[in-house]
């Protein structure tokens, strides 16, 4: 009995000791207070779009790592499912995986989903270059998800934060991190625009991501999320740079594919915002500062807005029978600009980093000792 409660500790010092090794190199970030979007300009991320429409879903998992990430399907039948659905762009995103399938075609885009962990705290590296390690098996604050962020923003053309409602991250949460290009708002939970708003209320230029999150074909609600994006040319570059600009929108459908309705204009003229649709709908709402929603618009395929002072940023849902058309935001910013700097990510306490890392470096150091003196006892106790 003795020798089995060895044992037993045995086994739990050695599986703590490797979750201390992930805690090494922690860091603490000093996260700055938010910012409205401010200034006398506009930027309109649908000022000047493109004819060519392109019907993405940048988040579905196949048959990888022996079944153990519950991707059901393979590559081929997803291919199959979407293409059958008119999608241009078929994200393959298993987890740590880049898959190289339909890479011949001009809008093959590699990424893969990224994190290991407890909560399924995740993001999407969207053009990946490679894959980064795991990281921490368990975020015990912000702290260690706006250093996961920081990492794999080095690792594609951008890094999107995944499903923020499956990962429990609480609303205000948003409001302090950055290191991320998009929101996954749309998800198989539902929409996350709560999350989203309260980015854009600190002043953070995040667009919206809209994906099924497919796991399995057949047992899951599959075809209801999507994106439509406005690029230059039908290629990945392209479709690339539009998402990076905003150029695009998230789409939520209940029923059926609801693509008849298209955005025809969306143009600023004379601090008044203008929106039309090619067909009547039920609703036009628009939502500002702090997810408020500022005007509503019943039954019409155009609306005019006057823009107010206070207002920092607008985003558009349209409204119509069996889905919802999610807008990008127009942005108050000082100058004219169609780019962001989204690398100003939050400084480290140096001190409380330290102090941190010293502090896991001494519990790693006790428990491999310990460890390592219940191995020699179960060992002496085994040959007598």
């Amino acid at each position: 009995m003795k020798t089995t409660l060895q044992l037993l500790a045995f086994l739990v010092g050695l599986l703590i000791s490797v979750f201390l090794v992930f805690y090494l190199k922690v860091n603490i970030y000093e996260f700055s207070k938010p910012k409205r979007f401010h200034g006398n300009e506009w930027y309109n991320p649908y000022e000047s779009l493109s004819s060519i429409k392109v019907k993405a879903n940048f988040h579905a998992h196949t048959k990888k790592w022996g079944g153990m990430t519950f991707g059901e399907n393979s590559e081929e039948e997803l291919k199959t499912a979407y293409q059958a659905r008119n999608y241009d762009v078929i994200g393959i995103s298993n987890y740590h995986s880049i898959s190289d399938f339909m890479r011949e075609s001009p809008l093959y885009i590699p990424l893969y989903e990224h994190g290991i962990n407890i909560f399924k705290v995740h993001n999407l590296v969207v053009g990946a270059k490679a894959v980064g390690l795991p990281g921490f098996p368990l975020h015990f604050s912000l702290h260690q998800t706006q250093q996961m962020l920081q990492r794999t923003s080095r690792l594609g053309e951008l890094n999107v934060l995944a499903h923020p409602t499956m990962s429990k991250l609480p609303v205000a949460a948003l409001s302090k991190l950055s290191g991320y290009n998009l929101l996954e708002v749309g998800n198989t939970l539902g929409m996350s625009t709560a999350h989203w708003d309260a980015a854009l209320s600190a002043g953070k230029p995040i667009w919206i991501l809209s994906n099924d999150d497919t796991h399995d074909l057949l047992k899951e609600p599959t075809f209801i999320k999507w994106n439509i994006i406005f690029p230059e040319e039908k290629n990945a570059a392209s479709v690339i740079n539009a998402l990076k600009r905003g150029q695009h929108y998230g789409v939520e459908s209940y029923e059926t594919d609801c693509e008849d309705y298209d955005l025809l204009e969306c143009r600023i003229y004379d601090d008044t915002l203008i929106v039309a649709m090619s067909h009547s709908v039920n609703r036009i709402d628009l939502i500002g500062q702090n997810g408020v929603q500022q005007a509503t618009f019943t039954g019409t395929d155009r609306i005019k807005y006057a823009l107010k002072v206070e207002d920092t940023y607008i985003r558009v849902e349209v409204h119509m029978d069996h889905c919802v058309y999610y807008l990008n935001p127009i942005l108050r910013v000082p100058y004219s600009d169609n780019t962001f700097d989204l690398s100003l990510y939050p400084h480290s306490n140096a001190y409380i980093t330290w102090v941190l890392r010293f502090t896991v470096l001494i519990c790693l150091i006790l428990s491999v000792w310990m460890t390592f003196r219940l191995a020699i006892k179960i060992t002496k106790r085994s040959d007598s």
